[in-house]
């Protein structure tokens, strides 16, 4: 996974990729769906 945190609002966008991401590592994988879509 690459990263571009270039300025504050691309840094949020980031960190809610990882908490999806978290989420789908938990055994989640409906969220994907949901949350990227």
């Amino acid at each position: 996974m690459v990263t571009r945190a270039t300025d504050a609002g691309t840094n949020q966008s980031v960190e809610r990729a990882v908490s999806v991401l978290r989420a789908l590592d938990s055994g989640r994988p409906e969220l994907r769906v949901s949350d990227v879509a």
